[in-house]
């Protein structure tokens, strides 16, 4: 899906009676895929199964708040001292929940700090390619 971003103005043009009437310039600015906006997509599905799974209220949270920093690759990089720093969850938590989040396959972990959330839960940016990475990394 793709919409056009418009900038309207407004001036103001004297007719000969002397008269002012007021127009309006419409100017496309240029296309944009929804997927350039700063939203995700959330399949939900997917996200009933993990709310009914996950009654751990902080599980959630680190959940959410890493998905908060995906860029268009669902790439993450953050340390989970921040995460911890963050949301207020011991530091020990956090690694228990993002351990915890790796087997059930809600992330995966590229490198130390760097996750990638599953496109298939929910994803920003194109689909395919997303789902490509995503079974490229074991």
């Amino acid at each position: 899906m793709e919409y056009l971003i418009c900038t309207f103005r407004k001036f103001f043009q004297k007719e000969s009676n002397g008269e002012e009437v007021a127009q309006f310039i419409v100017s496309k600015r240029k296309k944009r895929s929804h997927e350039e906006g700063k939203f995700m997509i959330v399949y939900q599905d997917a996200l009933r199964e993990f709310v009914v799974k996950n009654e751990k209220r902080n599980k959630m949270i680190i959940f959410f708040y890493l998905a908060s920093y995906a860029d268009f690759e669902n790439k993450v990089s953050l340390s989970r001292e921040k995460i911890a720093n963050e949301t207020k969850i011991n530091k020990y938590e956090v690694s228990r929940h993002i351990t915890e989040m790796i087997k059930e396959g809600y992330i995966r972990k590229i490198k130390h700090g760097e996750y990638m959330i599953n496109p298939y839960f929910l994803r920003k940016g194109k689909n395919t390619r997303l789902l490509e990475k995503w079974n490229s990394i074991k």
